[in-house]
């Protein structure tokens, strides 16, 4: 039989290969930094998983959303589509068209909307890092494998979508479900928060996980999910950075199921 230590040497690769395909950041470093100015309020959201075509009463809600709180910037942390696991490559004009249909019908209009892109599925795969669109009097920037920085107020929030720190969302859920089970909330956002190695002072927004919280004393925060999930239900829940920063819930009683 292999002593303990053998079978250690043997597992190693494996574990290996285990770590890497659930969380990236091992090995590399810190992810680079996009900057931007924004007047205010600021409308956050995460996870909407649309699809053109579909989603009717989604899209109604979250028109209603923006034209409630007139936002001037527009942030998406990931997964604003749902293209599955393996998402596709699309050429410029295939993106532009996508985008060109969100802000239709969202109700967009002279607003700087940035979507932070998920890096392993979901959202397109952007032909580069930085994309750059005007449509209409709406503003886009596509980002894949940015940390978005935005400065209000003096202070500063940074904006991701979150697989940097797990690959997969459903794993991102079970790293803050185990914080709750020992009463850390916010397990996962305050460890990404580490991972990325923003300032304590800083805050950190992210998706991913789809369950919405806002935690001041530390700085972190997660608007929720809009897309289904069989172990993640919908928070249909967004954040409003204004004065201070709150969690908004539109949907408990617009109900959009039910549209």
């Amino acid at each position: 039989m292999l002593a303990a230590s053998a079978w250690l040497l043997l597992l190693l690769p494996l574990l290996a290969l285990i770590v890497h395909a659930n969380f990236p950041w091992v090995g590399r470093g810190p992810l680079p930094v996009a900057v931007a100015e924004a007047g205010k309020p600021i409308l956050v959201l995460s996870d909407l998983h649309l699809l053109p075509s579909k989603d009717v009463a989604k899209l109604w809600v979250l028109r209603e959303l923006i034209e409630r709180f007139a936002p001037k910037m527009v942030v998406v942390c990931g997964d604003l589509f749902e293209f599955g696991d393996s998402p596709p490559s699309l050429s410029l004009g295939e993106i532009e068209e996508l985008y060109t249909w969100v802000v239709r019908e969202l109700g967009l209009e002279d607003q700087f909307f940035v979507h932070i892109l998920s890096n392993f599925s979901h959202d397109p795969v952007l032909p580069r890092g930085v994309l750059r669109l005007s449509l209409g009097s709406t503003k886009l920037v596509a980002l894949n494998g940015y940390l978005l920085c935005v400065y209000v107020d003096e202070k500063r929030f940074y904006f991701t979508h979150g697989d940097f720190g797990a690959r997969h969302g459903i794993v991102a859920a079970l790293i803050g479900a185990f914080g709750r089970l020992v009463r850390v909330e916010m397990l996962f956002e305050k460890l990404l928060k580490k991972i990325l190695r923003v300032e304590e002072e800083d805050w950190l927004i992210c998706g991913h996980t789809h369950f919405c919280g806002l935690d001041e004393k530390s700085r972190v925060a997660n608007p929720g999910g809009w897309g289904r999930h069989p172990a993640r239900r919908p928070t249909y829940t967004a954040m409003l950075i204004d004065d201070g920063i709150r969690m908004l819930y539109p949907a408990h009683s617009l109900n959009p199921e039910k549209e």
